[in-house]
């Protein structure tokens, strides 16, 4: 007897973009998020045959003590992190406890067929991201690397999707009544890696 769906998906599916994404932006799925994609179309498609209220949830990069966040924190610590190309390409953040707010206000309030970009309020440049997580927890600034070897490393799936230029818009999640406790990576990173121990020598 559930009226209301919820479809975790991710800001991946829209692919790369030159200017901001939007949930307005064409959809352009690669790799795994593929996965994301089918499940989208399944909830979406059932909104609109009218079998249940059907919402989509596509956040951003989440930074928490977990998941890939805990496994990179480490790697640029111990000095092996390597991102994709020059580090010039945008992520749209976002931390863990914003987005479970983000799910409570859409199950709430958000409209059914619609989809909404978790994101906090400042995309930006991997290189710059990562240099500052090293910064904070003193570790080694992170250094790229060419697209070829990441290829070679990770697969060129994954290697696409972590070259990919993803500079999102929270705007429509705002008109809910959504506001990021961390309105940007700069007030939530800090926070974070005190909370999983990654003190200053």
């Amino acid at each position: 007897r559930v009226n209301r769906v919820i479809a975790g998906s991710g800001y991946w599916v829209h692919g790369s973009g030159k200017g901001t994404t939007t949930e307005e932006s064409p959809l352009n799925p690669v790799g795994d998020s593929k996965f994301n994609y089918e499940t989208e179309r399944i909830v979406l498609d059932a909104n609109r045959k009218g079998e249940l209220e059907g919402i989509v949830v596509r956040p951003g990069m989440i930074y928490g003590n977990g998941s890939w966040f805990k496994p990179m924190a480490e790697s640029i610590k111990a000095g092996h992190y390597r991102y994709v190309g020059d580090g010039s390409q945008h992520w749209g953040v976002v931390g863990l406890a914003d987005v479970g707010e983000a799910y409570r206000v859409i199950a709430e309030k958000g409209k059914a067929g619609e989809a909404y970009l978790v994101v906090d309020d400042l995309p930006v440049r991997v290189k710059e991201y990562t240099t500052f997580i090293a910064d904070v927890i003193s570790g080694p600034k992170p250094q790229g690397m060419d697209y070829a070897t990441a290829v070679k490393t990770m697969g060129e799936d994954f290697a696409k999707i972590l070259s990919q230029n993803q500079a999102c818009s929270n705007a429509k999640l705002r008109t809910l009544g959504w506001v990021p406790r961390y309105k940007t990576y700069k007030e939530g990173i800090p926070v974070l890696m005190r909370e999983m121990g990654f003190g200053r020598p």
